[in-house]
């Protein structure tokens, strides 16, 4: 019963230490590059209201090729995606809301 006890509080341990060193950022994948893109430009604007989080991204990638996929961590799955059109985020900077 002790043995159990003690590989429960390392398997903890470990899933501690890994949780401090992970960071919860998107980024892309291309599809058969060698080469990483470059993300000079990232920014994000998180809406909670009613019970509801609205999370609007933005990315700027220089890159080969035009294919990626973007990966995304999020606490559940989401109930929609939307397009929005692009320089939102500067356009709302720029307005001051």
């Amino acid at each position: 019963m002790k043995t159990k006890a003690v590989y429960l509080t390392l398997a903890l341990l470990g899933l501690l230490c890994a949780y401090h060193f992970s960071y919860a950022d998107g980024f892309f994948i291309p599809k058969a590059r060698k080469k990483m893109p470059d993300i000079p430009v990232q920014r994000a604007l998180v809406k909670y209201q009613g019970g509801t989080q609205a999370l609007i991204i933005e990315s700027t990638l220089d890159g080969e090729g035009g294919d990626y996929g973007w990966i995304i961590p999020v606490p559940n799955p989401p109930k929609k995606f939307d397009k929005v059109s692009p320089g939102l985020l500067k356009t709302l900077k720029k307005s001051g809301k």
